[in-house]
């Protein structure tokens, strides 16, 4: 078998085809954003559960929420993929580092039975949440 110019530009083209689906991803097809949703889905049970005092479940959904946290502080957001600097994504790990570190605050609060101090972290964790989507959410995104 001869391999001719033809052959190589229709390989060429196919792979490059291939390789631009793999990576168009969304802001709505990345992990973080999977990651995102996970902890919206689970701060108004959190929240619930912390009102009616079922500390264990609160302490899950945390433990829910820190884990997803965690697994976000790997990514970097869909807006800054494209151009963002170093800076804004050193920003965002920061943000994120921040966010776990709250979390780990209110269930430590909750292992002590200071369900106040616990709600106090949450409220700090909704204005990182504002701050953090203000900074970094593509507003093209759903959600």
């Amino acid at each position: 078998m001869t391999f001719n110019a033809k052959h190589f530009l229709a390989a060429a083209a196919f792979t490059f085809g291939l390789s631009t689906t793999a990576y168009a991803e969304s802001c709505n097809d990345s992990e973080l954003y999977a990651n995102m949703e996970t902890m919206a889905d689970n701060m108004r049970p959190l929240v619930s559960a912390l009102r009616s005092n079922n500390v264990e479940e609160a302490q899950s959904r945390l433990a829910t929420l820190r884990e997803a946290a965690v697994d976000a502080s790997d990514e970097t957001p869909y807006s800054l993929s494209n151009g963002g600097n170093a800076a804004d994504i050193d920003a965002f790990h920061t943000a994120i580092n921040d966010l776990i570190e709250q979390l780990d605050l209110a269930s430590a609060a909750l292992a002590a039975g200071d369900t106040g101090t616990a709600a106090g972290h949450l409220q700090t964790i909704g204005d990182m949440r504002k701050d953090g989507h203000r900074n970094f959410k593509d507003r093209s995104c759903r959600g």
